[in-house]
This record gives structure tokens, C-alpha cells and sequence, in this order.
């Protein structure tokens, strides 16, 4: 009994500790927020200040393998009988409605994004030159998650003009791709298969040669 309670006691800690760590955070006027992130290979820390508005990106060591694979996608937004991609409805900045469903026929690349996010930044070049590599025969959702508050469309567009991105960059105006695939921390890349499956899952920046080293992978 007694070790019993030891072990609830430290899964009860264990799980608050996750919780204060793991979480996302935005432009906030002179406020230091965390961001739950992780690359790769390393783990580094990283600011972003814009004008008076100060934000820090720290990352924090998540029990993710460095060379994702198909099973690290459980319970991570897909069907858990079909792996079937959660489906969400996002828009262009006309305010078109997109939805995942309607990519249905082609692998898509989804990378959930925003502004204030220093490795989403950081990365963003490299679904660019993927989309121009492989924009032909695959489908790229680069979604901003725009909440009006710490992200806004506004912000988003400006974002991809001044950089000169022409991948497909969508709003999550509604938060509905973010709940579909409990997003609560950013970068997160997805690959799914032309039938709708979830190929990966990363959580964090991605590697340099990720995106060539998987999307050939996906029919």
C-alpha cells in the first residue's frame, strides 16, 4: 500500500510538470512566455523581440526520436482504427474555406506555423523550396495559427509576402485545425499519405533534409 501511493504521488507529479511545460504562447506585450518545442538534434534557446513586444522561445526535451516514423503518430490527430487524418476547415486569405478533406487524391505536407514562433520561422525556407520542388504531385497546407489575439491574419500575410512565400499558406481562423489535431505546441509538421493517412508527425523545427528524405516516400 504503501509503495502504492508513492507511485501516485510521482505520476501526479510527473503529470503537472508536463503540463507547466508543455504549452504555446504568442505576442504578448512585455511578457516572457515559454514555447514547448523541440528540434531534431539539439535543443537550443532562442528570442524574438519585435519593437516594444519581447518574446522568448525556449525549448524543452519531449521524448521524441530523432528520425520520426509512422508509429510515433498515435493519438496525434487521426483515426486510431483507420489513421486517417482528422479533417478541419481552414482559408486563404481571400477567406476561401479549405478543407483537408477536399486535398483527397494527393500526399499533403501540413506545417502548422505562426509569426512569433522562431524555429516555425526558422524552417519556413526550407517548405518553400519543397514546394517548388514537389508542389507538381504534392499538396502543402502551411496553416498560421491565427487566434486574432497572438496571431492575427494581418500579421500572417505580411509575414509571407515580405518573405516571398508563394507554398499554400492558410488561416486557422476558427482554431478548428489546431483542436482537430491538439496542437498546444509549435512547429508541427505533418505527411499524409494520398488516401488520407498520417505517414509522420513532428513536433518541433525539422530537419534540413527531412522534407526530401520523407516526401518521396508518400504515393
Amino acid at each position: 500500500m504503501q509503495i502504492r501511493k508513492i507511485q501516485t504521488i510521482l505520476a501526479a507529479v510527473l503529470c503537472a510538470s508536463l503540463i507547466l511545460t508543455s504549452c504555446s504562447t504568442g505576442r504578448t506585450e512585455e511578457t516572457t512566455q515559454e514555447i514547448t518545442t523541440t528540434t531534431p538534434a539539439n535543443t537550443t534557446t532562442a528570442e524574438q523581440t519585435t519593437g516594444s513586444e519581447e518574446t522568448t522561445a525556449e525549448e524543452t526535451t519531449l521524448d521524441t526520436a530523432e528520425d520520426t516514423t509512422e508509429d510515433t503518430t498515435a493519438g496525434t490527430g487521426m483515426d486510431p482504427d483507420t489513421g486517417i487524418a482528422s479533417d478541419f476547415t481552414v482559408y486563404d486569405r481571400e477567406g476561401n474555406p479549405k478543407k483537408l478533406s477536399d486535398l483527397r487524391g494527393k500526399p499533403v505536407v501540413i506545417n502548422f506555423w505562426a509569426t512569433w514562433c522562431h524555429y516555425c520561422v526558422e524552417e519556413m525556407p526550407q517548405f518553400e523550396e519543397a514546394y517548388k520542388k514537389y508542389g507538381d504531385s504534392v499538396e502543402f497546407m502551411l496553416i498560421d495559427l491565427t487566434d486574432g489575439y497572438q496571431e492575427t491574419q494581418e500579421w500572417g500575410e505580411e509575414f509571407i509576402d515580405n518573405k516571398k512565400i508563394t507554398a499554400p499558406v492558410y488561416f486557422d481562423l476558427d482554431q478548428d485545425a489546431a483542436v482537430a489535431h491538439s496542437v498546444y505546441s509549435i512547429p508541427v509538421t505533418y505527411l499524409i499519405y494520398s488516401d488520407g493517412r498520417v505517414y509522420d508527425c513532428t513536433i518541433g523545427q525539422i530537419g534540413e533534409t527531412y522534407l526530401d528524405d520523407n516526401i518521396p516516400n508518400l504515393d
